[in-house]
């Protein structure tokens, strides 16, 4: 059995997947029905902490407050201007 790769076509870089599902579906895609799997070097702690998107999350935070904030805003203009 030959050990390859998955590699990204254009770019070359190797592709990594977060469920296993997603790479058996990729593989019978391309034709390959039986593979085997290695996961002795596999740390579910680290693959999890390489998926945070700690920037991602600030910047969410960020949009939130700025709509809440803007909205807060265009609400008491316009009770201002009910009662003025």
């Amino acid at each position: 059995m030959a050990e390859r790769l998955l590699t990204a076509q254009r770019t070359g870089k190797i592709l990594l997947f977060r469920q296993l599902g997603t790479v058996v579906e990729y593989l019978r895609c391309l034709g390959v029905v039986r593979f085997e799997v290695d996961s002795a070097g596999y740390n579910g702690e680290v693959a999890k902490a390489a998926r945070t998107r700690p920037d991602r999350a600030e910047a969410r935070r960020s949009i939130h407050g700025a709509a809440h904030d803007k909205g807060f805003r265009e609400a008491v203009k316009e009770r201002l201007e009910e009662t003025g």
